[in-house]
Parts: C-alpha cells; sequence; structure tokens
C-alpha cells in the first residue's frame, strides 16, 4: 500500500494517485489488496514522479512469466506518466433532473508533449456492483505540455439518456468512469495493434471511476429502522427492538473532505460488499 496524502485523519491534501497493477487473494479468494501497484504523485514533496513497488518478497514473481510482461508494461507507463486523478461529481447526491457537474484532471509527467482524448460515462447500478449499459456524456481532447495538467468537466441531467439516444438513467446509485480513448498516447501504448472503437483497452493510469446517489424515496422506506433501546443500539426486526452488536472504524471527516476523491459512493458500495 501507499499514502496517497498528508494522512490528516480530518482533511487531508491529496498528493498521489495509487494505481494496484495486482491483486493478491488468499487461499479462500477472500481479498487481500494490491500486490504490485503503480503511483503518481501531481502534488506534495515528490511531485511529478511515479513509483512502482510490490510488497511481495517469497515467491519472486520477477521469475513468473506473467508479472515479467507486467512490468515490462509498466516500465513503459512510468517514462509516459500520462494518467487521470481526481475524478469528482460536484455533489455525492443529486435529485432526478438536477445536473451533475464531473470533472477529472489529467496529468503528463513524461518528458514529451502528448495530445490525449477523455471521455466521460455513466452507468446506474440497479443492484450493488451491477452496472447497466453505460451512458457516454462527452469527450474532450487536450494538448499537454511536460509536467502540466488540465481538468476536463462535463456535465449530465440526470436521467438523461446519453449520446444517440442510449441507456437509461434509472438507479439510486450511479458508477461514473472516465478514461483516455484517444490521442497519441493512446496509438504510443498499442503498439501498432489494431483497435475497435468500441472496445478501447485504456493504458495504465487511463481508467478511474467513481460514483453519486440519486434521491430515492423508496429506498428509504425499504431500510431497517435503528433506534437507541434500554442502553443498547437495536434495530427493528420482526415486529420488535433487538439490540445489536455494531463493528466499525472511525473515519471522521475524511469521508467528507474536498480532496477525498477517494472517498465517494461507488467506492463505499464496494467497501459494504466485502463486509461478512
Amino acid at each position: 500500500m501507499g499514502l496517497i496524502g498528508d494522512n490528516n485523519p480530518v482533511s487531508p491534501k491529496a498528493w498521489a494517485r495509487l494505481i494496484p497493477m495486482l491483486l493478491a487473494r488468499d487461499r479462500y479468494g477472500r481479498f487481500l489488496g494490491p500486490a504490485f501497484s503503480v503511483m503518481h504523485h501531481f502534488a506534495g514533496p515528490y511531485a511529478g514522479s511515479a513509483w512502482a513497488f510490490c510488497g511481495i518478497e517469497h515467491p519472486d514473481l520477477t521469475k513468473v512469466p506473467p508479472f515479467q510482461s507486467l512490468l515490462a508494461q509498466v516500465v513503459r507507463h512510468l517514462l509516459d506518466s500520462v494518467y487521470l486523478h481526481s475524478l469528482k461529481p460536484s455533489l455525492w447526491c443529486y435529485r432526478e433532473g438536477e445536473t451533475a457537474e464531473i470533472s477529472v484532471k489529467v496529468r503528463n509527467d513524461g518528458v514529451a508533449t502528448k495530445t490525449v482524448t477523455v471521455r466521460m460515462e455513466v452507468f446506474p447500478m440497479p443492484e450493488p456492483l451491477r452496472t447497466g449499459d453505460g451512458i457516454v456524456v462527452g469527450e474532450r481532447t487536450v494538448m499537454l505540455a511536460p509536467n502540466k495538467e488540465a481538468t476536463v468537466t462535463m456535465q449530465w441531467q440526470i436521467g438523461a439518456k446519453g449520446k444517440g439516444g442510449k441507456g437509461e438513467g434509472k438507479a439510486a446509485v450511479y458508477a461514473v468512469r472516465a478514461r483516455i480513448v484517444g490521442g497519441n498516447l493512446l496509438l504510443e501504448a498499442a503498439k501498432g495493434r489494431e483497435r475497435q472503437s468500441a472496445n478501447i483497452i485504456p493504458p495504465i493510469g487511463g481508467e478511474i471511476w467513481s460514483g453519486f446517489c440519486v434521491w430515492d424515496e423508496k429506498v428509504f422506506r425499504q431500510a431497517k429502522p435503528i433506534a437507541w433501546r434500554d442502553n443498547a443500539l437495536c434495530e427493528w426486526d420482526n415486529g420488535e427492538w433487538r439490540p445489536r452488536f455494531w463493528l466499525g472504524t472511525n473515519q471522521t471527516g475524511v469521508l467528507f473532505a474536498p480532496e477525498a476523491t477517494w472517498e465517494n459512493p461507488l467506492q463505499w458500495e464496494w467497501e459494504f460488499s466485502l463486509i461478512r
């Protein structure tokens, strides 16, 4: 793992983007975390630097052919050092018909000027971690000199269809994806391979996710009530209040810090799915 900010527990400053390249699981299939990662520093004391690191010493992954191939891709990416970071909607919750403003930063820490096309999409999530058809919000092309970044901002009316009338925006939670879909960076990453526009493989760091909610009274009515009863936190279950033993961690104000873009409804949805 890597520290991506100043570690302030209330209002942290964002310094870096962590990009897991290899995920580890135990013998039961349980998620353990990243085993090999790339980290780009866009601010702070290491601004402009790019790191790759692995926490596994045994077995030696550098002797495993698939890892060798992955490592070669990572080295090529570190030389380019063009990536997306800080994807965020203007709000975490909207009402039907309101306009969401979504922004992402695209940065070039390499040594050559790059042209990059960024596409923004939203995906309704009718069920936890299950997305419907993507709705293309739009595309923007920017030219980036070395050690420069640009902010790409697009707007989408909640519930509207995408370009060409595709997709339906009807869900309580939406995933948002920004990705690099064109420009000379993508052509260099392709290394001469043919690509279909409908099946674009973004370069490392060229895809980033976030999310937001849409106010839905039906969702609130489906929730189980909780209340403090007889000196215990209770849940309403089968017509009576039942005391429950609640486990959790205190995240303080970091959940709502303006720069903590890694905290968002999509991330929370994923974390809830890991609860057993």
